[in-house]
């Protein structure tokens, strides 16, 4: 009897003394990780479902601040090696410009400050003063022609040549559309005629 009580107890001994294995532990490692998620978040969740006040906007300080935007619209420019441009011609030609500019420039300059005097005659103290004269004029009549006459005639003469111009027109277009119906006809005739061809088994020759 004690042995066997011994043994039971060795044996339990022992398994107090053996380690826990590893999958255990990762388990438990585990399973404390999802509780801490759960809890963060609900967490987040729950500060989410918290209402908070906010200020009013200040509306027309927004307002002023989108005023004094400036809009800048960028375009892209291709950038070239620009070899005429950059030529000694074309550097020649430009100083030759600038300069011509500057030498208008001064002249306008000179031009306003340079007074303009012009001399105006000594006046007449003592003039005569004014005599009423009763002088005849002389009308000289001419005579007052009209020109509707000339007008009506004009207009006559151009209402006539536009129509010799439309009959002509006219009849020439006549002239054509029967030439054309009759090479029509022709044409149509000419399709008509039936031509018969010899029989070739006919006449044989003995």
């Amino acid at each position: 009897m004690l042995t066997s009580k011994t043994t039971k107890e060795n044996m339990e001994s022992q398994k107090q003394k053996l380690p826990t294995p590893k999958a255990y532990k990762f388990m438990q490692i585990y399973d404390e990780r999802k509780k801490m998620l759960l809890n963060q978040q609900q967490e987040n969740e729950r500060k989410l479902r918290e209402f908070r006040a906010n200020p009013m906007p200040n509306f027309g300080l927004a307002h002023q601040l989108t005023n004094n935007i400036k809009l800048m619209h960028r375009i892209t420019v291709p950038i070239t090696p620009n070899v005429l441009k950059n030529s000694m011609q074309a550097e020649q030609k430009r100083e030759q410009q600038i300069q011509a500019q500057i030498k208008l420039k001064e002249e306008n300059l000179l031009k306003t400050l340079k007074p303009n005097f012009k001399a105006h005659p000594m006046p007449l103290y003592k003039m005569e003063h004014f005599k009423p004269s009763n002088r005849q004029t002389l009308i000289d009549m001419k005579p007052f022609n009209l020109k509707s006459e000339e007008r009506g005639l004009q207009r006559k003469l151009f209402n006539e040549q536009n129509m010799k111009i439309l009959e002509n027109k006219s009849r020439r277009m006549e002239e054509e559309r029967e030439n054309r119906e009759s090479q029509l006809k022709q044409k149509l005739r000419q399709l008509t005629n039936f031509k018969a061809n010899r029989n070739p088994f006919g006449f044989q020759q003995k």
